[in-house]
């Protein structure tokens, strides 16, 4: 396109001027201008593409960054959930695991009391056998004095 309006003005030059010579150099200006804004053109296109192709593979990196970030996101979300459930089954255990050690220390102090109830009776016992001895002996001591 440029270059045929080129040659268009290289035609009409020709006619208004009337020399063959600046008509000649003023068809070979005008086609240099076009032949450098058609370079000048292509180049616009390529930077276009090349600014389009670089817009895309940093917005399709940004997104696959942010799809990443998602997931990990997601991924400790459910680490926290199960983190949580695991907390509340162990102090549920922790309370079971203590509701039993304070049975067990009941219990224990009810084997102590026991036991020491048994040994107070024990020792009554003995001191009640000791004392029955030592009133046997007397009586038998009194009988060979008597």
């Amino acid at each position: 396109r440029v270059a045929a309006e080129a040659a268009a003005a290289a035609s009409r030059a020709e006619k208004s001027s009337g020399g063959a010579r600046s008509a000649s150099e003023e068809a070979k200006r005008t086609a240099a201008e076009a032949k450098m804004a058609d370079g000048l053109r292509a180049e616009l296109v390529a930077l276009r593409v090349e600014w389009d192709t670089a817009l895309s593979r940093v917005s399709s990196s940004a997104q696959l960054k942010v799809d990443a970030l998602k997931a990990a996101k997601e991924k400790l979300e459910a680490r926290e959930t199960e983190l949580h459930k695991a907390l509340a089954g162990a102090r549920d255990e922790l309370g079971r695991e203590r509701r039993r050690a304070d049975d067990a220390a009941l219990a224990l102090d009810g084997a102590d009391e026991a036991l020491a109830a048994e040994r107070s009776q024990r020792a009554m016992a003995e001191a009640e056998a000791s004392a029955r001895e030592a009133v046997r002996e007397e009586g038998a001591r009194a009988l060979q004095m008597s």
